[in-house]
């Protein structure tokens, strides 16, 4: 990569090695790319070696007389400096002899596979700090230190940049660093500091950068100012390529991306398919990306791109309900995208226009999928910040129909405030919202007529006995109000259960479990849900058969959605466990309750809470059946829970 230190690194070496007289049969330095690199060796035979070569000798026969008759004996050292292609160099090189030593610079990782490579990577934070402030010549205060570390930081870490920024230090004596931080941020690349050239090269970082802009083919380009929108974090290459549709272009730009990108530092894989850029390339790059013609169609591929992502993870997380139930690899699947749907996020609020690509429902998605992932992280301070970003967005439109995205939101962050048991708050949002819905059905006289007609009449009614498209798309409309009504009292019965006003909660879990029953069929996922906290109700009214009927209908209810290994099953087979218990039919309640387990510890992974819960309950049960071992060793696993809880 530009500005690593690969010339500095050769020239140091070859200093070094000059002063202690190591190379005694000499040194000749060829600067590839300047002039023909054959040419250059034949000008150090005779200024150097003072060769003289007939004038009839043709090039490759007065190469293969220097090589043959170099004068000096001992060993030679050979540097050949920002080589580009084996081809440049393969006809000039000297023969297979023990006194030649071949030294090569390049950027490119595949130059040759017979070569012995050594990469070069950045600094790290203790040596840049000490590069950066080394041309000052004094030391630095506390507060002084992590402003230094933040510039480093901003750097990346790559010793041209420091070097650039610790000598315009130096000329600018007086200049606060936290005051040239803050010139680095808002002038980007185009900082003097950066533009200005080094003592020890001829090139600035643009210069630097500018040349490996030039070796880029088109694609290459693309690609690259396409990678800069995502944040500074592994980017899945699937991500990047899954706008393209023609398979034969997906392949040219995974070729373009190994044959240019990688092999000339520009990406770093991380892992297994994905890459990374450093800093300053992604600086440049968003730099170039400015003057390009198609940079807003890049920019729009990219926000689409992103807006698809974060609905997959809101869909992901609401199959769930119960956040804390979210597995291990669902997260583990979701997480790598959080840092590029939050660069996004961040650069719509700090850019207005960025907003003429998306739409104000895609808006919200951005902000409701980064919160939920964090609900489900249970991130709480993190996911409500987004969720408040989102109503603030809101707030600041005044469209109309903005005000019923605002619904989503209150349900979104009382669904927060229920997680982190501040359900007052929960409450009133889960009403606010119920009254801001009632409210826009019954400000329609259509709409209200349609809400009716579905609540009083056989599923399905309206669609045969109305023909027109425009009346069927009112009933649509009339549906979707009836299922955000059922999430609000879905809601807001969970929040009464909580206080155990359990004829309340009764009410309204039996009313969204008529309407879900209504707007989706006895099969669907939800009426599941339904059944299972109905028979909750019923179990802590001591309602034993009505909620044993109710959990059943529940795990049936599953099946066709989630088969048997889900994370609603064990909670649902876990609660008709519990009753079971009760009932003092331990086999039984044992028998589901290890059920329950087995699915936890496969989709949950063996430190979640809910593991410990299960492991709890059972050992509960063999204690009360005097099975005093098996209970202690259940007992072991929950403490050994909470210590690395702890530790967490």
């Amino acid at each position: 990569m530009a500005g690593v230190g690969k010339t500095e690194l050769a020239l140091q070496y070859a200093l070094y090695h000059k002063n202690k007289c190591t190379y005694t049969g000499g040194i000749c330095w060829i600067q590839v790319g300047e002039s023909d690199v054959d040419q250059q060796l034949l000008d150090f035979a005779e200024s150097q070696l003072k060769f003289n070569f007939p004038d009839d000798w043709d090039l490759t026969k007065r190469l293969d007389h220097f090589w043959s008759y170099w004068p000096p004996l001992g060993d030679v050292l050979i540097i050949f400096d920002n080589v580009k292609n084996y081809e440049e160099i393969n006809k000039c090189l000297p023969p297979q002899e023990q006194r030649f030593k071949v030294l090569i610079t390049t950027r490119n990782q595949n130059l040759a596979e017979s070569l012995d490579p050594l990469s070069l990577e950045v600094l790290d934070e203790e040596p840049a700090v000490e590069l950066l402030t080394s041309f000052r010549g004094k030391s630095l205060s506390k507060d002084e230190e992590e402003v230094a570390k933040s510039i480093c930081d901003w750097l990346g870490y790559l010793p041209l940049g420091l070097e650039l920024v610790g000598r315009f230090l130096k000329v600018k004596s007086k200049l606060k660093l936290s005051q040239l931080m803050d010139k680095l941020q808002e002038q980007r690349l185009e900082h003097k500091a950066l533009k200005k050239r080094s003592c020890e090269s001829d090139q600035g970082l643009l210069d630097a950068f500018e040349i490996i802009w030039n070796e880029l083919d088109n694609l290459g380009q693309q690609i690259g100012v396409f990678l800069s929108l995502f944040a500074l974090a592994p980017i899945n290459w699937e991500l990047v390529i899954e706008s393209l549709e023609d398979e034969k272009e997906k392949e040219e730009w995974d070729d373009a991306k190994d044959e240019k990108l990688v092999s000339l530092s520009l990406i770093k894989e991380t892992e297994s398919d994905s890459y990374q850029l450093h800093q300053l390339v992604r600086e440049y790059f968003r730099y170039k990306l400015k003057q390009m013609p198609d940079a807003e169609i890049i920019k729009n591929n990219f926000c689409q791109i992103m807006v698809e992502q974060s609905k997959c993870i809101s869909d992901t997380i609401d199959q769930e309900r119960i956040f804390d139930t979210l597995t291990k690899k669902q997260l583990e699947q979701i997480e790598p995208l959080i840092p590029h749907l939050e660069e996004l996020a961040r650069n719509i609020k700090k850019n207005s226009f960025l907003e003429n690509y998306l739409e104000n429902q895609e808006l919200i998605s951005l902000f409701t999928g980064i919160g939920k992932f964090y609900q489900g992280k249970t991130s709480l301070d993190t996911a409500e910040s987004w969720y408040q970003k989102c109503i603030q967005f809101i707030s600041s439109k005044d469209q109309e129909y903005m005000k019923e995205y605002m619904t989503i939101c209150l349900i979104n962050l009382g669904d927060l405030y229920e997680a982190n048991g501040k359900y007052q708050k929960a409450k009133e949002l889960y009403q606010q919202a119920l009254k801001q819905t009632e409210y826009f059905i019954k400000q329609d006289n259509i709409l209200k007529a349609k809400v009716d007609f579905i609540k009083n009449n056989p599923v399905g009614l309206y669609e045969i006995i109305e023909q027109n498209q425009e009346a069927k798309n009112i009933y649509q409309q009339a549906k979707d109000y009836l299922l955000q009504v059922c999430v609000i009292q879905n809601n807001l019965a969970k929040i009464y259960e909580t206080f155990r006003q359990d004829e309340k909660a009764e009410n309204f879990y039996k009313e969204v479990l008529f309407l879900r029953k209504k707007l989706l069929g006895d099969q669907h996922l939800d009426v599941a849900i339904s059944h299972n906290n109905l028979a909750n109700i019923y179990f802590y009214k001591m309602k034993y058969q009505e909620a044993e009927k109710h959990y059943k209908q529940a795990l049936e209810g599953y099946k066709p959605s989630l088969g048997s290994e889900h994370s609603h099953v064990a909670t649902t087979l876990c609660n008709l466990a519990d009753m079971y218990c009760i009932q003092k039919k331990y086999k039984e309640s044992e028998e589901l309750h290890l059920q329950a387990l087995k699915l936890r510890k496969s989709l949950l992974g063996y430190q979640h809470r809910h593991v410990a819960i299960s492991l709890k309950k059972i050992g509960y049960l063999y204690q009360i059946q005097g099975k005093i071992e098996k209970a202690r060793y259940c007992q072991r696993f929950v403490e050994l829970y909470k210590l690395l809880s702890k530790n967490e």
